[in-house]
């Protein structure tokens, strides 16, 4: 009884929270709103009625490992393995407040709120009011968003910090000041907290920065000047490269930079990761270095769209087969519109980061199923890049539909209300 009251207060917390942060951005006033409201719904279906899709497995292990740590002295119990940074962070709750499920499902729906949010944010940022709202209430409605926001799951956290690090990257490419740069860094390196893959992200905003530093560079060596700004900050890029070639760091998931080149060893992870009954089917899984190369295109078709009808094999996948449809409109948009979104040069450097992530997450995930959780992390930053070109959806009011039924009416017996 206590743990349910736990939770309960802790979404009315939020709730307020929400409202705050509506009434401070009135062009996502009821965005904010109607996202909490349906993630609040679904968290309490999941404690109340019937577990959630994907609740059953990593969720209970993420909790209850939270619940065994909230009971010993709270050191870094996480430090080796990052998987488990949202029991520690949970268990830091745990500790002043008791067990809670709720409390723990009731973290994620924070974050996901805050998720679309920062969502709208980051479209502005790139497109302007208009096209950050309609961006806005994708996010609030896209499926995998709403599942994870209420379960105890990694993702609600890493899609936070990723698109408040993609937010620093947009702000440093408008602005060149320290600050967004400070952000983009502490965004990724949260998100990599919660998934060693996630450093990627980070990777791939030192590269932006080290060539946007060496063209600074070049322009000032063409009249015959060197800027200091620009060569501190080619070394500050660089260095983060120079120290994991040298393998004197190993970044979780990805291991050392000599593990990641020995093409061996990247095959023997995709055929262990094609597992279980949502399995890549074999042509889709490399068994040599030339089918590395080949199939790489295959793997990324997989993990943005699959399953695909072929691949259905039980009624559960017809979710994926959904989800999988909503990544091939939002592709074939970017495909349609992309001389437009790279014309953008900020959208240009978010998309950069994006498809850096992309490309390295299409070869450690080898089923649909986990390819589904793993691509959600995405699909912010790439509603954000298209934001502009998704169509706005009218709600009509009974008002309005009885004006244009008189309207008909009045059209076919020969005469315009309108006029009058």
């Amino acid at each position: 009884m206590i743990e349910s009251w736990l939770g309960i207060t802790a979404l009315v917390a939020i709730f307020i929270i929400t409202l705050v942060c509506a009434m401070r951005w009135a062009d996502i006033r009821h965005v904010l709103l109607v996202a909490f409201l349906v993630r609040a719904a679904l968290a309490l279906i999941h404690y109340y009625i019937f577990p959630l899709p994907d609740s059953s497995a990593d969720a209970v292990n993420f909790e209850r490992v939270a619940w065994e740590w909230s009971r010993e002295p709270l050191g870094l119990q996480f430090v080796g393995n990052y998987s488990y940074f949202i029991s520690w962070l949970i268990a830091l709750f745990y500790r002043f407040t008791g067990r809670s499920p709720l409390l723990a499902q009731s973290l994620s729906v924070l974050f996901g709120t805050a998720t679309v949010a920062a969502g709208w944010y980051l479209a502005r940022e790139l497109w302007g009011r208009r096209a950050a709202k309609k961006a806005a209430w994708a996010m609030t409605f896209i499926p995998t968003l709403l599942l994870y926001s209420a379960i105890i799951m990694r993702e609600a956290y890493i899609w936070f910090f990723f698109v408040l690090g993609l937010i620093g990257v947009a702000r440093w490419h408008k602005t060149g000041r320290t600050g967004p740069m400070v952000l983009a860094v502490l965004g990724f390196s949260g998100a990599t907290l919660f998934h060693g893959g996630m450093a990627v992200a980070a990777m791939a905003f030192c590269a932006l920065v080290a060539i946007e530093a060496l063209h600074r560079l070049l322009k000032g060596f063409s009249k015959s000047r060197v800027s200091a700004v620009a060569l501190f900050w080619l070394f500050v890029s660089v260095l983060p490269f120079v120290v994991f070639v040298s393998g004197a760091v190993s970044l979780p998931k990805l291991g050392t930079f000599e593990r990641l080149l020995d093409a061996q060893n990247l095959l023997r992870m995709m055929a262990i990761a094609a597992r279980d009954g949502a399995a890549y089917p074999s042509f889709a899984v490399p068994t040599s270095t030339t089918e590395l190369l080949w199939k790489t295109p295959i793997r990324l078709a997989y993990f943005l769209f699959a399953p695909f009808p072929w691949d259905i094999r039980a009624p559960q996948h017809l979710i994926g087969l959904i989800d999988g449809a909503i990544y091939l409109v939002v592709a074939l948009t970017l495909w349609r519109k992309w001389s437009v979104v790279v014309s953008n040069k900020t959208a240009l450097r978010v998309m950069i980061i994006v498809i850096a992530v992309l490309f390295v997450f299409s070869f450690g995930v080898g089923n649909f199923g986990t390819g589904i959780r793993h691509r959600a992390k995405l699909v912010v930053a790439l509603l954000a890049c298209v934001a502009p070109f998704i169509p706005k959806i009218r709600v009509r009011t009974p008002g309005v539909i009885r004006r244009n039924a008189m309207v008909a009416a009045s059209v076919i017996a020969g005469r315009d209300v309108r006029a009058t």
